[in-house]
């Protein structure tokens, strides 16, 4: 999906468990695979650079259907939508 670039990769919990970077494509426009920066980097980044930063220690929630996991994370994104 184009513009997911930067979202975060959710489990079934609504756990961040990664942010994603790439995509690949082939030559009939379907995608075949995502990649991703670990949340455990990514976590360590933000510690460096964000001192108020903290990771939550919340017990995961049941499994949850994938538009519950979308309304669950969905208000802590930030979307871009064009950069001077």
């Amino acid at each position: 999906n184009p513009g997911n670039s930067g979202g975060p990769l959710c489990d079934t919990h609504g756990y961040v468990i990664g942010m994603v970077t790439a995509k690949s494509a082939n030559s009939l426009g379907v995608d075949s695979y995502g990649m991703a920066i670990p949340a455990d980097r990514l976590a360590l980044f933000l510690q460096e650079n964000l001192p108020e930063f903290a990771a939550t220690d919340q017990p995961a929630p049941d499994e949850l259907a994938w538009d519950a996991v979308d309304r669950l994370v969905s208000p802590a994104v930030l979307t871009i939508l064009k950069l001077k």
